[in-house]
């Protein structure tokens, strides 16, 4: 593949001066379709989302884990709405290499930069970052379980979302917290809504 149409690998995180976050943004899902399309070929029935001609030069040589991780994260902080939302799923290749698995500082910053992602993305009107990030508290798997933080991301959620699930999603954040927890919670929403204000 054309070296100026992927990114840098290097230690210090490099990409072509070139590539914009929606450039790199769309070389990873790229990748990631052509594999999946790859994999899935021997499945009856599999639709494919991709051609032979796009996928060539991603099937003879595919994007490392280190370059997958270095356009995603250059997108996301770029401020590619589609990179910040799914900077998780992306970045998480780094950790196929087992010594990467065992970095701690590359742990924290991977988590820490999901909800940094998320929260900028929320900030910037995309009302679904609210739900993942309430997820991600409720669930205390990338920062620290905190059930009022869950719900005020709920509750963002069902105040700028149209899903037809938000009232449900809302209640469900809502189970098992008091009184005093639901208005710290509503006041937190406020607090997150403003931001998406200011910001638009």
């Amino acid at each position: 593949m054309n070296q100026t149409t992927r990114p840098s690998a290097k230690a210090g995180g490099e990409h072509p001066a070139d590539a914009s976050a929606t450039s790199a943004y769309e070389l990873v899902e790229k990748d990631l379709r052509c594999q999946i399309d790859r994999e899935a070929s021997a499945t009856a029935g599999h639709i494919r989302s991709t051609t032979d001609a796009l996928c060539r030069d991603f099937w003879l040589e595919p994007l490392s884990p280190e370059e997958v991780f270095t356009a995603i994260t250059h997108a996301a902080e770029q401020g590619n709405i589609r990179a910040q939302l799914d900077y998780a799923l992306y970045a998480s290749r780094i950790f196929e290499d087992e010594r990467n698995s065992l970095d701690p500082d590359l742990i924290r910053d991977y988590k820490q930069n999901t909800v940094r992602f998320l929260e900028s993305a929320g900030a910037a009107g995309e009302s679904n970052a609210y739900v993942r990030l309430s997820d991600i508290y409720k669930n205390g798997i990338l920062a620290s379980k905190d059930p009022v933080m869950a719900y005020a991301y709920a509750e963002a959620f069902f105040r700028t979302g149209s899903s037809r699930y938000g009232a449900s999603f809302l209640n469900n954040a809502a189970a098992g917290l008091d009184g005093a927890q639901l208005r710290r919670g509503k006041e937190l929403a406020n607090h997150l809504l403003s931001k998406r204000g200011a910001s638009r």
